[in-house]
This record gives structure tokens, C-alpha cells and sequence, in this order.
């Protein structure tokens, strides 16, 4: 029930917030589809190279320095 009316309340205050973009409307469909897209891209380039370093180990040497 709580997010729900957080959704409410988020999007009363959409129009407000809108004043403060320059160019940007508040219900642009766009944004709402590039900002998560380049936020995902973001998160699997970082989460990418550490994981890749963690393969090239060996795990009983992981497990011994742990």
C-alpha cells in the first residue's frame, strides 16, 4: 500500500520538477526510455571487468587466501 501512494505522490510532483529540465517535458517518452537504458549499460560495464578478473582465478587459491 505505501508504494502505491509514493507512485501518487511522485507523480503529482512530476510537473514541478519538470521547470527545473531545460527542454525536456515532463512526460517525455525519451527520457523514460534512455536514462534506464544507459543506467543498465553503466551498471553491467562496472560489474563486467571485476567479474572477469574473478574467473581468472583459480578457486581453491581464492579459497586458501580468504
Amino acid at each position: 500500500m505505501r508504494t502505491f501512494w509514493n507512485r501518487i505522490i511522485f507523480a503529482a510532483g512530476i510537473p514541478r520538477q519538470a521547470s527545473l529540465l531545460y527542454g525536456v517535458r515532463a512526460h517525455d517518452p525519451a527520457v523514460f526510455l534512455i536514462v534506464p537504458l544507459l543506467l543498465f549499460a553503466i551498471a553491467v560495464l562496472a560489474s563486467y571487468r571485476p567479474a572477469r578478473r574473478a574467473t581468472k582465478v583459480t578457486p581453491m587459491i581464492a579459497l586458501r587466501e580468504a
